[in-house]
C-alpha cells in the first residue's frame, strides 16, 4: 500500500500564440496555478498529519518512520 500518492486534476496549457491574444487568460492561468499549488500543499499537510496520527505499528508496516519511532524499538 502506497498512501503518499495524491491524485489531482490536470489541465491542458494553451498555446503561447493563444495566450498572447488573450492577456487576461494568462493572468487567469497564473492564478489557477497558484491556487492549485496551494491546494496540493494543503492536501500534503493533511495527509502528513493523518499519517502522523496512525499507531506506530501501522506506520512501521507502511514504511513511515519518525525519529521517535526508532527510539521506541
Amino acid at each position: 500500500m502506497n498512501s503518499n500518492i495524491i491524485h489531482f486534476k490536470t489541465r491542458t496549457i494553451q498555446e503561447p500564440a493563444e495566450l498572447a491574444r488573450y492577456p487576461i487568460g494568462t493572468i487567469i492561468r497564473i492564478v489557477r496555478a497558484i491556487i492549485d499549488r496551494q491546494k496540493l500543499a494543503a492536501t500534503r499537510r493533511i495527509t502528513r498529519r493523518q499519517l502522523r496520527n496512525l499507531p506506530t505499528v501501522v506506520r512501521r508496516d507502511i514504511g513511515i518512520f519518525d525519529v521517535n519511532d526508532h527510539q521506541e524499538c
